[in-house]
């Protein structure tokens, strides 16, 4: 008896020395290291560390009713020009131990030592976590130098880091890398869940295992949980259940075992090597195009980079739905509803049925009534297919059009046809000013009517109106039939 009591309270003894870090995940590979305490002189005869000690005093999470990165920026502000450098953090991470009894100490810590870091110019920095009795969070906030930490760390490792490098030489907790755009992140121990949420850029290495959820999101999309959309993650042991779940771009490598495999929107999952999804989505791609409404062209070269070695088909392309960007544009937060030009739209699909290996592509426009905009602009930039648009479409459709068709059973707004060099254009409906302005080859039908300016600057190829026609422009050369009678022929 004595014997399995003995056996039981020794058992409870190991569980109650376990740390919380360890038991927040299956797998542990750092142990908590010994304690050791930091010397009152080591204070005293440093006076750059006096401040900072002076400093962390003043700085009062419980006055701040804000989000991490207000901390941050609060926590930047105040430990601007305190003299210090790398020495002295590193002597102040083993001095943290001293305040542990503090509220929200963890944050607290975290959110400090980042604006500690990134206040100086150093090339190398190392903070101690191996002697304390919490984890830091928040550690290497907006991290922009290259950071070691000999111990564990709490959540949130390196959240919104820009560039740089942190190497830990321990576990980490929970959204590893979240938000991340730039930079590496090497952990020599296991992390929790969702590694890479919110992931724009960057690399994270997990040499040990990880928790559920990596690269994924738990939650539905929104301004402040938003899915990974570039990067890349590579974890050497074993992942959970839900590996790139909602993810919408970049790339994950799993070399273990996999739970499972998540609802991938967009991007990249490799398993020992072996590419297992691959899946790309046309919305997602459409709003990490470059849009300027004062460049189209550069606009349009964007998409088409971005589409480069994509592949897709015609149907994803006539899936694409107006204002679906405004979803997936994760750069865009603060926009109102209904601030954007429908160009963008339009550009994009451009750019994705140009370079489709399709031939013919059906556009359907007469259901997209969101946000306060009707149309789609600019479908059929340097049009070189057959497309067909189902619904009235807005202005510019078929500019700078090269070859094939375009065929519109609907209305069409100002400049259809603007500067087209070849291939047809027919709209069923009418048709707004400025019509086939600017052109120089290719012939436009109307079977409705036509506004204001009729063929400006027209400079080759033939309009046919079947409606009646507002005003004629000045006409450089070409031919313009009403009713089918020819009226202009220059």
């Amino acid at each position: 008896m004595n014997t399995t009591t003995t056996a039981r309270e020794q058992k409870q003894k190991k569980l109650i020395e376990v740390p919380r870090l360890a038991v927040s995940k299956r797998f542990g590979i750092y142990k908590k290291e010994e304690k050791k305490a930091m010397r009152a002189s080591d204070i005293v005869d440093n006076k750059a560390l006096e401040r900072i000690v002076k400093t962390w005093d003043e700085f009062d999470l419980d006055c701040i009713t804000a989000w991490p990165s207000c901390y941050y920026r609060t926590a930047l502000e105040i430990t601007r020009n305190l003299g210090h450098g790398p020495k002295d953090i590193e002597k102040f991470s083993k001095f943290i131990r001293t305040f542990s009894r503090e509220n929200m100490i963890a944050t607290k810590a975290g959110v400090f030592l980042s604006a500690l870091v990134n206040n100086v110019m150093g090339k190398r920095f190392t903070v101690h976590t191996h002697n304390l009795d919490f984890e830091i969070d928040h550690l290497g906030y907006g991290n922009t130098r290259r950071l070691t930490v000999n111990g564990n760390c709490g959540d949130l490792l390196g959240e919104e880091m820009k560039r740089g490098m942190i190497l830990v030489q321990g576990n980490v907790g929970n959204e590893a890398g979240n938000e991340m755009s730039g930079g590496r992140i090497l952990v020599r121990g296991d992390a929790g869940y969702e590694v890479g949420k919110g992931m724009k850029g960057g690399i994270i290495i997990i040499e040990g295992n990880v928790g559920d959820l990596v690269g994924g999101n738990r939650f539905e999309y929104s301004g402040d949980n938003p899915p990974m959309t570039g990067g890349k993650i590579i974890v050497k042991g074993n992942a959970g259940d839900g590996v790139g779940e909602k993810m919408q771009g970049g790339e994950i490598h799993i070399e273990g075992d996999i739970g499972s495999i998540g609802n991938v929107v967009h991007g990249l999952i490799y398993h020992k090597g072996k590419l297992v999804i691959a899946k790309y989505n046309l919305h997602v791609l459409s709003a990490r195009s470059h849009y300027d409404l004062k460049d189209l062209e550069s606009s349009y070269k964007s998409a088409l980079a971005i589409l480069k070695n994509v592949p897709y088909s015609s149907k994803d392309v006539s899936d694409l739905r107006l204002g679906y960007r405004m979803r997936f544009d994760l750069d865009s937060r603060d926009r109102q509803d209904g601030a954007r030009d429908d160009s963008e739209e339009g550009i994009f699909i451009s750019a994705a049925i140009n370079q489709c290996a399709d031939r013919v592509f059906v556009i359907e426009t007469k259901e997209r009534r969101l946000y306060r905009y009707e149309r789609i602009n600019n479908v059929g930039y340097r049009n070189t297919k057959e497309v067909r648009i189902v619904g009235s479409v807005g202005r510019q459709t078929g500019k700078l059009m090269k070859e094939g068709c375009i065929i519109i059973r609907g209305d069409a707004g100002d400049e259809t046809g603007a500067w087209m060099e070849g291939g047809s254009l027919i709209v069923s409906g009418n048709a707004g000013s400025g019509l086939g302005a600017g052109m120089s080859g290719g012939c436009i039908k109307v079977g409705g009517n036509a506004g204001h300016f009729l063929g400006q600057g027209m400079r080759g190829g033939q309009i046919h109106v079947e409606g009646r026609i507002s005003t004629i422009g000045d006409v450089i050369h070409g031919k313009i039939y009403h009713k089918g009678k020819l009226i202009v022929n220059k």
